[in-house]
């Protein structure tokens, strides 16, 4: 996989999938998605937000990074989009290696997690879709790249350049 940041040179890891990661994405689970599932989402970039619109232009696939079951009983869930957009030198973003591409049923075409802008909204979402196939998810990263993504998108934070929608506004 490929990591994007500031400043710095890429670098390249082998993607290894292992048995527990295919055998979580050939599964669906109900209910609100989990930390690591790929879902379909209407993401609002912080630019169209800031230009005043509500809603997204495009169904994505985008990353869920955070779930967080609220004592209201309604689960809080951010998502970092995936976009074929090469990022520019001053975003942090991860590269998707084609193996996971694959296994979850993505395009060919290289795909980037965009790490430093999230949206973040209460589940169930209005702007939540269906896959091409007609399903609620794509399935699940592997567990090193939810790693890299997770450390990617903390190092942005880190920087200040980290950029949240909420959604439920």
């Amino acid at each position: 996989m490929r990591i994007w940041r500031r400043n710095s040179k890429s670098r390249c890891q082998r993607t290894i999938l292992t048995a527990s990661d295919r055998e979580r994405n050939s599964r669906m689970v109900g209910g609100a998605p989990k930390v690591g599932e790929v879902i379909p989402y209407w993401f609002l970039w912080n630019s169209e937000h800031e230009a005043g619109e509500e809603s997204g232009r495009k169904l994505r696939p985008c990353v869920v990074v955070a779930s967080l079951q609220m004592e209201t009983g309604a689960t809080r869930i951010a998502v970092l989009p995936i976009t074929h957009s090469r990022p520019a030198a001053t975003r942090s973003a991860v590269e998707i290696p084609s193996t996971v591409k694959s296994l979850l049923m993505l395009s060919a075409a290289r795909s980037w997690i965009i790490c430093d802008e999230f949206n973040e909204f209460t589940w169930p979402a209005l702007d939540a879709g269906k896959t091409p196939a007609g399903k609620p998810s794509f399935g699940f990263l592997t567990r090193g790249l939810i790693e890299s993504v997770r450390s990617e998108a903390a190092a942005s934070r880190k920087r200040g350049a980290f950029k949240t929608v909420s959604r439920d506004e």
